[in-house]
């Protein structure tokens, strides 16, 4: 289970820590250290199922990794499930440190450990710092929820289908193809 490690940093404080213990990862949650578990097996299935269904349709214009990590302001450090940004974008940040500004996609597929507050603000920050899409995969629901800078929040679930022609795919995702 998540858990807030200490108080207010900056990032520059944050990359100093150690790190941390058993497997798991820090993140920086608007100034809050947060200790996140290592991904458990099912968590990493349905991550890998959509990684390699977008990444079988994704064009070349579309860097994509598993575990995108970037920095989002001064004092917040994410680490998205998953992340798709323009190859442009990844290119223009080769020689840093690390990646600036959201991935244009980010996906946070849901533990237990995740609080609802966590989740809105993840929300909140991803869009704030560029992202245009934020999905978060509930696998105990088998539903995807789309979270979109310029649309309604829409609610995937059984037989539906997600649309990313946002990044120029035309076949829409199955639910069937990240939920087995």
């Amino acid at each position: 289970m998540s858990s807030t490690v200490a108080g207010r940093l900056t990032f520059k404080e944050f990359e100093r820590l150690p790190d941390p213990p058993d497997g798991g990862r820090y993140e920086l949650l608007e100034g809050e250290l947060v200790l996140a578990p290592p991904a458990k097996l099912d968590h990493s299935d349905i991550r890998d199922a959509l990684f390699d269904w977008l990444n079988a349709r994704l064009s070349a214009d579309w860097k994509r990794r598993i575990e995108f990590a970037c920095v989002l302001g001064d004092r917040s450090y994410l680490i998205a499930d998953l992340g798709v940004t323009s190859r442009l974008r990844w290119l223009a940040a080769r020689g840093e440190s690390y990646f600036s500004g959201a991935p244009e996609l980010a996906v946070e597929i849901i533990s237990p450990s995740n609080s609802a507050a966590e989740i809105d603000e993840k929300t909140s920050l991803f869009f704030r710092y560029g992202a245009q899409e934020f999905w978060t995969v509930n696998q105990r629901r088998k539903s995807v929820t789309v979270h979109s800078v310029d649309q309604p929040r829409r609610v995937y679930a059984g037989s539906d289908r997600v649309l990313l022609t946002r990044f120029g795919i035309d076949e829409p995702l199955p639910l069937s193809a990240i939920f087995s």
